[in-house]
Order: C-alpha cells, then sequence, then structure tokens
C-alpha cells in the first residue's frame, strides 16, 4: 500500500501532457476457484493500473480489473476494443494463470475448471482474440504485456500438450509482446506481494526519455538482477513506426506522433540475444536477426541458425549389421539403435515386461518419429529424456493413443530406460527417458521399457541442462539424429 501511495503522489506532483491518447485494459485473476489460487496478481494489476493513470493512459472500467471470470473478461476485451479506435497507443496488462496448449497461449479465468485439453476453447481465453481486436483498431502503436508464465495449474489434470510458461506467437504489425519470461519458460510469482517482473515495469515506465526498447529492455535487465538470472523477461516485435516514451521525451519533452528522432534500433539487441541463445532455436535466431539485422550478435545468430541448420541434416555414418550390434540371445527385433549427435546408443525393449509399451516404440521408430529429435530434460546424476517429436520439448507426444501402465518390479538403475509420463499413470506416449544413476523412487511409478546394452558412454556425454534451468530443459541440446530396429538394419 505504501509504494502504490508513492506511486500515486509522484505522479501527481509533475503529470506532463501527452500528445497521444492512450488506452489501457488492465487484468489482474488471483481468487481461483477450481485451481492453485496466486498471491500477487491483484496487486500487480492495481500497481500497473495506478501507473498507467498517472501517465495518461485512461483504463478500461476506471481502473485495475479484478478476479475476473470468463464472461467477465470476455466483456472487458471486447470494451477494450470498441474503445481503441482514434487511440494512439492500446495496451493490454495481464497477470495471472496462463497455460499453452499445442501452441496456442490461453489466459485463465477464475472460474475455469477443464477436465480436457478441448474444454480450453470454451473455459479460457486464447491470447490471439486480444491481439484480433487491437490490430482491427487501427492504432499506431500495441503493447501487449504478459505476466502470465507462472507454472502449468493443469499438470496434475494429464494435459498431455499442456505446459506452463507461454508460447512466442506471431507478431501483428505495429505491435509489441512482453512476456514476463521467455517461451516455454515459467515467471516467478514474486515473495513480497509482486512480481518481480510488474514491480520492475511500474518503475521503468516512469522514468522520462526511455524509448519503447529501452523501457522494456530495462525492464528485463532488473527482473534478471532481481532473480539471479533465474528468470529472463522476452519482448518480441513487429517493427515500430516512431518513438513512444512512457513518461516523456528526453529533456522533458512530451512524447508526440510522429517523432523527431529515431530511437536507437539496437538499444535492445543485446538482452533480445540473450533470450534467443538461452533458448537455442533456429526460430529464436531467426526472430533476433528478424528485430536486429544490422546489430553486433546479427553475426552470431546467423552462424547458430547454419549450425543447427546443417546438423538437422546430419546424415549418421552407415550402421553395422544388426548381428554385430545386438548381444547374443537377444531378438534384434526388440533392439533399437539410436545414432545422435554424440554417438550410438544400442536400447533391449522389454516386451516380457511392457509389451505395449515396446510395440509403442518400434511403430514411432519405423514412422520415422523420433529422428532428429533432442534430449530436451537432462539433468545431472538423474536421467535423459528424449521422444517429444511434435514439440521438441516435452510438451508433445505422438497421434497415437496414450498408453496404460505396465509397471513391473525391475529397478530404476543405471542404464534403465523408462517410459515419461504426465501426473496420470494413463499418459504415457512417446516420451523416453535413461537413467544416469539409481532411483527406487520411481520403481513401480513408471513402465520400465528397455535398458541400453551399449552405449552408456554417449549418453554420459549429453549436453546437460544449466543449474537453475527449469524443469531440467536444455538449451541447444543433443540429438537423436537416426533411430532404426535392429532387424530392419540390413
Amino acid at each position: 500500500m505504501i509504494r502504490v501511495l508513492a506511486c500515486i503522489a509522484a505522479l501527481l506532483a509533475a503529470s506532463p501532457a501527452w500528445a497521444e491518447k492512450r488506452i489501457a485494459l488492465v487484468v489482474g485473476n488471483s481468487a481461483y476457484e477450481n485451481i492453485t489460487p496466486l498471491d500477487n496478481p491483484r496487486n500487480d494489476a492495481r500497481l500497473i493500473a495506478t501507473t498507467l493513470a498517472g501517465l495518461g493512459f485512461t483504463l478500461v472500467g476506471g481502473g485495475a480489473q479484478l478476479d475476473l471470470n470468463k464472461t467477465k473478461l470476455e466483456a472487458a476485451i471486447l470494451e477494450f476494443g470498441k474503445n481503441l479506435p482514434g487511440a494512439d497507443v492500446g495496451m493490454f496488462y495481464y497477470a495471472g494463470h496462463g497455460v499453452q496448449i499445442r501452441g496456442t497461449n490461453f489466459l485463465v479465468p477464475i472460474g475455469a475448471n477443464p477436465t480436457r485439453e478441448a474444454d480450453a476453447d470454451f473455459q479460457m481465453i486464447d491470447v490471439g482474440s486480444v491481439l484480433r481486436q487491437m490490430e482491427s483498431s487501427g492504432t499506431k502503436l500495441n503493447l501487449v504485456v504478459l505476466d502470465a508464465c507462472r507454472n502449468n495449474p493443469f499438470g496434475n489434470r494429464g494435459f498431455r500438450s499442456a505446459t506452463g510458461g507461454l508460447a512466442q506467437i506471431q507478431v501483428p504489425e505495429g505491435t509489441l509482446i512482453s512476456y514476463a519470461t521467455q517461451p516455454d519458460s515459467v515467471a516467478q510469482d514474486g515473495a513480497d506481494g509482486n512480481s518481480p517482473y510488474s514491480r520492475a515495469l511500474a518503475d521503468i515506465m516512469q522514468k522520462p526519455g526511455l524509448g519503447i526498447f529501452d523501457a522494456f529492455n530495462q525492464v528485463g535487465l532488473s527482473v534478471k538482477r532481481a532473480t539471479g538470472g533465474v528468470q529472463q523477461p522476452w519482448v518480441s516485435s513487429s517493427p515500430i513506426d516512431g518513438n513512444f516514451y512512457f513518461s516523456g521525451a528526453p529533456g522533458g519533452v512530451a512524447s508526440a506522433s510522429p517523432p523527431a528522432a529515431a530511437p536507437d534500433p539496437c538499444a535492445a539487441a543485446q538482452a533480445h540475444w540473450e533470450s534467443a541463445n538461452a533458448i537455442g532455436t533456429v526460430a529464436a535466431y531467426q526472430d533476433h536477426l528478424r528485430l536486429f539485422s544490422k546489430c553486433p550478435f546479427a553475426g552470431l545468430a546467423r552462424v547458430k541458425i547454419e549450425e543447427k541448420t546443417k546438423l538437422a541434416a546430419i546424415s549418421p555414418p552407415p550402421i553395422a549389421a544388426s548381428s554385430k550390434l545386438v548381444p547374443a540371445g537377444v531378438d534384434p527385433a526388440n533392439v533399437i539403435v539410436i545414432d545422435t549427435t554424440k554417438g550410438r546408443i544400442v536400447i533391449k525393449l522389454r516386451a516380457d515386461l511392457a509389451p505395449a509399451h515396446a510395440e509403442r516404440i518400434i511403430q514411432l521408430t519405423r514412422e520415422g518419429y523420433y529422428d532428429n529429435v533432442p534430449f530436451h530434460r537432462v539433468i545431472e546424476n538423474f536421467m535423459a529424456q528424449t521422444g517429444d517429436g511434435q514439440n521438441f520439448n516435452g510438451t508433445g507426444g505422438s497421434k497415437h493413443p496414450n498408453l496404460k501402465p505396465e509397471f513391473s518390479s525391475l529397478s530404476y538403475r543405471r542404464g534403465i530406460v523408462g517410459m515419461a509420463r504426465a501426473a496420470s499413470a494413463d499418459s504415457a506416449n512417446s516420451q523416453f527417458f535413461i537413467m544416469y544413476a539409481d532411483a527406487p523412487s520411481l520403481n513401480g511409478k513408471y513402465t520400465v521399457i528397455g535398458e541400453v546394452v551399449s552405449g552408456m558412454d554417449v549418453v554420459d556425454k549429453l549436453k546437460r541442462a544449466p543449474a537453475g534451468s527449469p524443469g531440467g530443459n536444455v538449451p541447444d541440446p543433443d540429438k537423436m539424429v537416426r533411430v532404426q530396429v535392429a532387424s530392419d538394419i540390413k
């Protein structure tokens, strides 16, 4: 409360005349009825609404819109859309639960209670609907701020394609989207009444002389420092025509449209490069090139794209005949040979213990599903996980139905291969993991599907997740370049 009052006092003491017409919708959802409530989104929304009001924004509903169910959230977004025509700047801010399902980002109303992934379309709000309201309004600049990258609230419901964090989405013309953390990562809710991201945003918006890219770059750096590098905000933008200053142009001159001078096009390049490099995908590097093609890190981005493109096209060395790969007495029809970027791994499937799971692995191998799939999650002294041939990040699976568990008495030890799943025991589909060490806590909870008979030295060489990486996710991971059934090798 003291912090908000201080903001109000400062803003009333010096409020310049703003050249633009500024419209904002600020939403904060905390009091969730069917999933984990959140402590801070209401506080965050109040703080941001107060700050924006002092910066000349007209707020839809007259202030922060708090704890909205789906009907009220839809009504607020529609009202926002009606107020945007004729405005120079539109800003949408949301704090609360958010989730991505099959690459689509959803905002979660307080009453949402989906039991299936398909319920998301009817119980949640697609972020794209907000973007469409803004894109059709004719505003010169649209800002979308999503402090909604907290942990997946439906993780215990077996939603195979749902994940914590938000996905990067295509940005309409004249639009900047700021995520509280980088795509597919989880943001912190905060321990002192506000999230680290919203607290930094409120502070930095009030600093005069910061252009739009400079401002969000400063927000990112502030959050990175405050969280010890664990959380790194992400900005995605289309080309922006003109300057915009939340709190006045340099020298105290009010922001105007069009501006007198162009901003430094490379001001935010370093922060964006750090986020792109942490993600480590071709798409992330391409996004950096699109935004900062003439800035210092553009050359590195091109090198990374070339390296990853070549890696995807790697043709593994010829494989020896199956008789030289399979131990004596083992049926080659139940052996898979994995050529990785670090070498070869040979796995004997335990069809005697888990026949349906072994059959699934063989089926997907013959379909080519596992080729060029990364080891997306590799945790030191625990395990290396792979097998997501849909999204490549652990959130996807194959087109085939999920499998029921086939638990056995075989213990999890170094070299054992288990079938990965979500919270539900019936959610295994395509992903599997290889153990680095004994893990008796997994016994009877995850289906054992096989064991490494050759190549544990290769497994040991796989790139690990850096310390503090959420969920053990690996930037720029090693891959299964080609996977074959041993009996199919001639």
